[in-house]
């Protein structure tokens, strides 16, 4: 569930509708499973809600009416915006207003400091102006992906609070600016030492022969070079 591509995500979605419906997941799974799919009724993309309203139905289906307001509403009701009489019949029209694409990808793309560094540490979220009503007619026209050119306002604030519980996982699976170049910086020394080691002319015996030299040793040894720092390999060498 941590992908970020929706396709990866939505099939696991499925996956995770189809495993509900053959019952053999224990009540205490089911409730599991329902905490970490619900935050994705609120993702930005209309295919990722309704992959996750399927999986949450499949969930409740194998509880009855009791059981689901005791174990699964008290995940899923957060992001209800009309409490359902049945989490079995829930659909997409019941849910509430998602997190803009936008905000998501400003967020996974960590274009606002701020705001990533809150939802990664599980800090307050930083304070945003709504965006007002003359605004909103007039960026309406073009198009959701232009809304909120200077970040996030405060109308999503809720939606990105109700999804932070699957932005905090997937922030912290992602590497840090620093753990990048760190990892960078390792793996050039690594690459370093292994052409080193790659380049040494050692010796190496056989248990059951005499010693001999190495491929690259024997070659150096035809060409008339010689390694001052490698000692001479005996040639008869008995092991115990």
């Amino acid at each position: 569930l941590l992908d970020q591509e929706e396709r990866v995500l939505e099939a696991a979605l499925r996956g995770l509708a189809i495993l509900a419906a053959q019952e053999v997941l224990r009540r205490q799974s089911l409730v599991t499973v329902a905490n970490k799919v619900a935050p994705l009724l609120v993702h930005p993309s209309g295919i990722i809600r309704s992959s996750a309203v399927e999986a949450i139905s499949s969930l409740a289906a194998q509880l009855n009416a009791v059981d689901q307001h005791v174990f699964l509403m008290p995940a899923v009701k957060p992001y209800l915006r009309v409490e359902a009489s049945s989490l079995s019949a829930l659909t997409a029209s019941l849910l509430s207003q998602p997190l803009s694409r936008r905000t998501f990808k400003r967020v996974l793309l960590r274009r606002d400091e701020e705001l990533h560094e809150a939802l990664l540490h599980r800090h307050p979220l930083p304070n945003r102006p709504a965006a007002s009503s003359s605004s909103s007619a007039r960026t309406a026209g073009e198009g959701a992906e232009d809304a909120g050119a200077d970040g996030p306002s405060g109308s999503d604030t809720p939606a990105l609070d109700l999804l932070r519980p699957y932005v905090h996982l997937l922030l912290r699976s992602r590497p840090s600016k620093s753990l990048t170049a760190g990892g960078t910086q390792r793996e050039e020394v690594s690459q370093s030492l292994m052409g080193k080691v790659q380049s040494l002319q050692y010796a190496t015996v056989n248990p059951h022969g005499a010693a001999n030299r190495s491929l690259a040793a024997l070659a150096e040894a035809s060409t008339g070079k010689s390694c001052l720092w490698a000692p001479p390999a005996p040639r008869l060498v008995r092991h115990p």
